[in-house]
């Protein structure tokens, strides 16, 4: 029978250590100085900004003032948790519901929270039904028999 190797274990580490040439840890001596340039981040939230408001004054003819800006920005950009199918079926539920109820929400003080917001209000649960009646507190949907 041969002999098994003997493996020297702090052999290796040292090894493996040179290899990888470690440096030593970065300090506030170390770490660069200058400054980020941050103006980029202020130009794409202006531009961002400037998109929703486009957005806003095309829908203003057909969408409720109280509306118009949470509508504008959900069309906009989609909520990062929700997928893009629903993020479309959403934005389509809600043209509807504000084109057919939108005024009568505002009248019987529904809020935008209440209509746009992604954790499953209003339009995310219309699943492409139609809204038959719209009441202060709930909606009836219409239902194909």
């Amino acid at each position: 029978m041969s002999a098994s190797p003997v493996f020297d274990i702090d052999a290796i580490i040292r090894d493996v250590r040179a290899a990888a040439k470690p440096r030593a840890p970065a300090t506030t001596a170390t770490l660069p100085q200058s400054r980020p340039n941050r103006s980029n981040v202020a130009i794409v939230a202006a531009n961002k900004t400037a998109e929703i408001e486009e957005r806003a004054a095309l829908a203003a003819d057909s969408v409720p003032p109280c509306y118009l800006d949470d509508w504008a920005k959900l069309n906009h950009q989609k909520p990062a948790w929700v997928s893009d199918a629903a993020w479309q079926l959403a934005l389509d539920d809600g043209g509807r519901f504000l084109d057919l109820w939108g005024r009568e929400a505002a009248q019987f003080g529904w809020t935008p929270a209440e209509l746009f917001d992604a954790r499953a209000d209003l339009i995310w649960r219309l699943y492409g039904e139609s809204v038959e009646a719209i009441y202060a507190d709930h909606v009836r949907l219409e239902y194909p028999y």
